[in-house]
């Protein structure tokens, strides 16, 4: 990975850590379901002015799509955008943001399998050390007020 990639992506993970905090902050006022909309639809902004400048592509995406990709969107959208936000918003509610964000952050553990089984993609040691410290940091920041422990 290039350098510049690596510091992009840290600062997406920066924004995306962020972003437990400011909802917890919110949801301390508002339900779930009133943050999901007003997100929503500056996001739907975003991406309506974002496709303004990116239309090209957008008109030869949509001379080759096929009903079978609009249907896996769709089923995606759902499952991995609507009801993992609804379980996240109501999960986070009734916890701590650091500790949500980081069982939330365990993601790469699942891509790592799911991208193996189903893209054929190869599993490295590197990848299987970075899995087991993963879970490693997303255990013990989840356990970080475990009454159990010292």
């Amino acid at each position: 990975m290039k350098n510049e990639a690596i510091l992009f992506a840290l600062f997406v993970g920066f924004l995306w850590g962020l972003a437990p905090v400011i909802h917890k902050s919110l949801l301390r006022k508002y339900t779930p379901i009133t943050i999901m909309m007003i997100i929503s639809a500056v996001n739907f902004l975003c991406i309506l002015l974002y496709s303004l400048f990116n239309k090209k592509e957008l008109v030869s995406d949509y001379n080759k799509i096929t009903i079978k990709d609009i249907a896996i969107i769709l089923i995606t959208g759902a499952t991995t955008m609507f009801l993992a936000n609804v379980i996240y918003y109501n999960v986070l509610r009734d916890n701590k943001s650091y500790e949500v964000a980081a069982l939330i952050d365990s993601g790469p553990v699942f891509a790592l399998l799911l991208a193996y089984f189903f893209l054929s993609e190869k599993i490295t040691f590197n990848g299987f050390l970075g899995v087991g410290f993963v879970m490693t940091g997303v255990y013990l920041i989840s356990m970080n007020n475990c009454k159990y422990l010292p």
